[in-house]
């Protein structure tokens, strides 16, 4: 289950491997990374993804980005790059299940050859339509888009967070 870090300031949403919920096709599957602690394992040739679902606080300012944050670990150290792929689907009461999700910009974000060691990506996603009190679905993704994006191997993701710009 996703939760906000503080009810009285709801800024940031974090989601655990486990609250993240597999597609039908493609799931990046649950397993542990160092220590044993449970990891999204994302595979360098496969497209895999997650879902997940929030609502925006009342108090969400949509004029801002919405940041995501990815806390991840490469299983094959290497000095690369690795990019991301998140998109949404934003509702209100009365909403329409059946529309489009809105994909976001991606950028690359690098990592290096050191062994055991944690990396937190930050994105910054604007105008994709979110709104104070939007039930939100996302979508988020490895890309393995060749040059660019050439981290080999699995990539472990740890956390998934998002900081929502309040008033």
């Amino acid at each position: 289950m996703p939760y906000y870090l503080s009810p009285r300031n709801p800024r940031i949403l974090q989601f655990s491997p486990q609250s993240l919920s597999p597609l039908a096709a493609h799931a990046a599957p649950l397993g542990s990374g160092d220590d044993d602690h449970p990891v999204r394992i994302f595979d360098d040739t496969t497209a895999e993804s997650v879902q997940g679902v929030f609502v925006l606080p009342e108090n969400c300012d949509s004029e801002k980005p919405l940041t995501m944050r990815v806390v991840a670990q490469p299983v094959t150290p290497a000095d690369a790059n690795v990019s991301y792929g998140f998109a949404v689907k934003a509702l209100k009461h009365g909403g329409d299940l059946a529309g489009a999700f809105v994909a976001g910009d991606s950028e690359l974000h690098g990592v290096d050859d050191t062994a055991d060691r944690i990396f937190v990506h930050e994105q910054h996603y604007a105008g994709l339509g979110l709104e104070a009190g939007d039930l939100v679905f996302f979508r988020f993704a490895r890309l393995n888009s060749g040059v660019t994006s050439n981290l080999s191997g699995d990539l472990r993701v740890y956390q998934l967070s998002f900081n929502i710009p309040v008033l």
